[in-house]
């Protein structure tokens, strides 16, 4: 791997996931099949897919537009489909903020009815992340539409760019 070029835009960790995923999976038929790995892992797998795979040192989506559902993609690796337009960053602060109400609802009849101390935790954690997930969310969608617009103009003025547009926008920053 030390001698494979390796893509800017992608985090040395989230590198890693990718390409433990794609040691596990190979292609057959447009179709990622498991290579004799055990059930438990494979679940493992499937929990944490990102939609990438890497082959020859590039990065490939391992995502596909099926028949029965045109505007969602669904992952070859592990079948989790989800919409290909993103939504709007109003859109994600109203969910997530839905979803804290809820958890917040769950969380007082929890402890109302008794609920353990493992219920507690991930109630608990669910409130904390989902902040942090709304705030996540809106930046990737704000970024995503700086590239798209940037995009747009540059095939409107058909300028050639010594740089590369995808390795100049980073959602964090």
């Amino acid at each position: 791997m030390a001698n494979r070029k390796r893509s800017a835009k992608i985090e040395k960790d989230t590198r890693r996931l990718i390409e433990s995923v794609s040691d596990l999976v190979r292609k057959k038929d447009n179709r990622y099949k498991f290579k004799g790995v055990k059930k438990k892992e494979i679940r493992q797998v499937k929990r944490s897919c990102v939609h990438w795979i890497i082959r020859k040192g590039k990065e490939y989506p391992a995502v596909e537009v099926l028949k029965e559902s045109p505007n969602f993609w669904t992952c070859k690796i592990c079948g989790k489909q989800f919409p290909i337009t993103p939504l709007s960053e109003e859109e994600y602060r109203e969910i997530c903020q839905g979803m804290l109400s809820i958890v917040n609802q769950i969380f007082f009849y929890s402890v109302k009815m008794g609920g353990d101390s493992s219920d507690t935790k991930v109630l608990l954690r669910l409130k904390e992340l989902l902040p942090k997930f709304e705030k996540l969310s809106t930046s990737v969608v704000r970024q995503l539409d700086k590239r798209q617009k940037l995009e747009a103009t540059r095939r409107e003025a058909e300028t050639s760019s010594q740089f590369n547009p995808y390795s100049s926008y980073n959602y964090r920053t």
